[in-house]
């Protein structure tokens, strides 16, 4: 299997860091800066957050004990834009007061490519839900958590008990709020769906 290669991004095994230690921290995008006191760390893992939600993950290179702030920036926004954007438009959008709360729930079984262009459909909904929960119903291997993974706000939950029944009341056990909208893994709810 090939992985995906971000130009940003540091692949530790094929560079040979494999070994050398890793610094894990978190970086607020809205204040990246350039961070020192690396040395002895072959990369950096950063997980990237706006506020308390977070929005990806990006690994990078570390030289002469250093990160420059521009670097940890431009990884993080080619990784991650639409993440940031919607986590950006989740904390500027308060539900009126009084309105119930909403959960999105997908269900969903061996088709990511379908799955992707949904759940980004799903991080630009304005007003956001409260949580958005992906039940991959009986998967035959693990793309489907690979897509989710990619939409760090967004929740991934495996029902092996194959059949939408199963997968339906999986995600009506495992959401919160106090409505639960289901759409399909083939759907594109429009932005103001949940409004």
């Amino acid at each position: 299997m090939r992985r995906r290669q971000n130009p940003h991004t540091l692949d530790l095994y094929r560079s040979g860091l494999d070994h050398a230690p890793v610094r894990v921290m978190e970086v607020d995008v809205d204040h990246i800066r350039d961070l020192d006191g690396l040395e002895g760390y072959g990369a950096a893992w950063i997980l990237a957050k706006v506020g308390d939600l977070p929005v990806g993950a990006v690994s990078l290179p570390v030289a002469n004990g250093r990160l420059a702030g521009a670097l940890i920036e431009r990884a993080i926004r080619a990784e991650s834009e639409k993440e940031i954007l919607a986590a950006r438009r989740r904390q500027s959008v308060a539900p009126p007061a009084g309105l119930p709360s909403v959960s999105v729930a997908v269900c969903t079984r061996d088709r990511p490519d379908d799955l992707a262009r949904c759940l980004d459909a799903l991080a630009a909904l304005n007003p956001a839900p409260l949580e958005i929960v992906v039940v991959d119903n009986a998967p035959s291997d693990g793309t489907t958590r690979d897509v989710v993974r990619r939409h760090p706000s967004m929740r991934y939950v495996r029902e092996d008990r194959p059949g939408l029944n199963w997968a339906r009341n999986r995600a009506a056990r495992e959401t919160t709020g106090d409505i639960v909208a289901y759409t399909d893994d083939d759907a594109l709810p429009d932005s103001g769906w949940v409004g």
